[in-house]
């Protein structure tokens, strides 16, 4: 019998009210108020709505009548906003109307501006279920190019072979030779897609560039940072497996990586981040960048960031999208990204309009180590990121280690570790010195914290 979950309103005029759901029977289930309407409650669920089995905020005048509703898909629960008037938050994140997002256990859930309902799971994993695919996808797909989003394609762990493929659906379009299945991104330049090659029979990360959205500049970077990537071969690195154009889409597939973008563990997880596992990621990323010297010397990418870093479930952490700008610098160029947070990434050499070298990278590398060791995203609007000890709220951090740290977000570029071999190395004797033969509770951390959270969620890039 799969778990079920609870709805607990803890703010708003009907705080204090809670929903068990024991199992998927009751699913979908409508979260609104009583609607007196013969009938409109059927357009919505499929059936009326009932306060045993909805979550009914008749107190809250904001709440739509059909305002939102949860669903068993893919092995977890997902919300829908049904299109309601004032709105859906998802741990502060504004839901698109009629576009499933995956819950997690404890996510705040606001419907309106000012009822917020906790999500909580009753033995804090996901619930796995049959859904009807069919309907599910006739529903979310009203007035949303967007089709439901599935995850079961990516592969979980060894023990589940049998259930995953029975519950395998249709490809959602076919590109050339790929079947297209669940949306991994979004970002204003490109979609990132899991897909199946029907050549190789392998499935991959498959990122695709609106046609007509890109300057012929543009394209030819991708097209570039993509054919220099090609071929690579190292654990911490993301290959690009192929790249092209298929009916004036411009195309690039790389191998598919099942894990959770460090962005989101920093996000929702930072402080289970302990310090040797944040020492533990970042040697991972130095290693990337090591292995990408050894292939081009001189190279920099400048474009490091936790969102283009996947933690897979071996702890392991492998950059993705290696050397492809993001979205901003594509549509806008270089001086675009300087407006927006990601730019607290960029080393001063870079944000001042200067030629970056591979300390450029290392700067990179040092404001995410920084950040995961105070368990807190640094200011974009500061030029300079403060010693470790100076943050407020920061946990203690080993001399040792906060002196790591400090070297590698120097200011003076020649203040910096020479090259991420040497940051790597640094990494490698601290942790030794702190925890030694680490790497084991990564990959039981990464398990548990999959587990708990189900399949990744759609994400949008910068």
């Amino acid at each position: 019998m799969p778990s079920g979950f609870r709805l607990v309103v803890i703010a708003g005029p009907n705080s204090g009210l809670q929903l068990e759901v024991g199992d998927s029977a009751s699913l979908p289930l409508k979260i609104g108020r009583t609607d007196d309407r013969p009938g409109q409650d059927e357009q919505i669920i499929g059936r009326l709505a009932a306060p045993d089995r909805d979550l009914l905020l008749d107190g809250d005048p904001l709440v739509s009548r059909g305002h939102a509703r949860i669903e068993v898909v893919s092995g977890g629960y997902v919300i829908v906003d049904c299109g309601s008037a004032n709105g859906t938050k998802r741990s502060g994140e504004a839901l698109r109307a009629r576009l499933p997002v995956r819950l997690r256990n404890g996510d705040e859930l606001r419907f309106g501006t000012e009822s917020v309902v906790r999500f909580e799971v009753s033995d804090g994993r996901p619930v796995v279920a049959p859904v009807d695919l069919q309907r599910v996808q006739e529903a979310t797909s009203q007035d949303t190019p967007h089709r439901v989003v599935r995850h079961d394609l990516v592969e979980k762990s060894a023990d589940t072979p049998s259930v995953r493929q029975s519950m395998e659906p249709p490809p959602q379009d076919q590109f050339g030779r790929f079947a297209v299945y669940d949306c991994l991104s979004i970002s204003p330049a490109s979609t990132v897609h899991v897909a199946l090659d029907t050549q190789l029979g392998q499935k991959v990360a498959l990122r695709r560039y609106g046609a007509g959205q890109l300057p012929a500049s543009a394209r030819r970077v991708v097209e570039e940072c993509a054919s220099r990537t090609r071929g690579f071969d190292h654990r911490s690195v993301v290959p690009v497996l192929d790249s092209g154009e298929h009916d004036g889409v411009l195309f690039v597939a790389t191998k598919l990586v099942d894990g959770r973008s460090l962005f989101e563990l920093q996000r929702d997880h930072v402080s289970d981040i302990s310090i040797p596992l944040a020492l533990h990621l970042m040697r991972s990323v130095c290693a990337a960048l090591r292995y990408a010297q050894s292939i081009e010397r001189g190279w920099t990418w400048r474009y490091l960031t936790p969102r283009g870093v996947v933690v897979d479930r071996t702890g392991t952490a492998v950059v993705v999208s290696f050397g492809l700008p993001p979205a901003v610098v594509l549509l806008e160029g270089e001086n675009a990204l300087l407006a927006t947070p990601e730019s607290r990434y960029l080393s001063p050499e870079l944000r001042g309009g200067k030629k970056g070298d591979p300390r450029s990278d290392i700067y990179s590398a040092g404001v995410i180590l920084h950040e995961l060791l105070v368990q807190q995203f640094a200011d974009h609007t500061k030029k300079v990121l403060p010693e470790i000890d100076m943050v407020r709220n920061a946990r203690q951090v080993p001399m040792d280690v906060a002196d790591l740290t400090s070297r590698a977000v120097r200011f003076q570029v020649g203040q910096r570790y020479l090259h991420p071999a040497e940051m790597e190395e640094a990494l490698e004797a601290v942790l030794e010195k702190i925890a030694p033969n680490y790497g084991p509770e990564a990959a039981l951390w990464m398990e548990r914290i999959c587990s708990e959270t189900g399949a990744p969620p759609v994400h949008r890039a910068p």
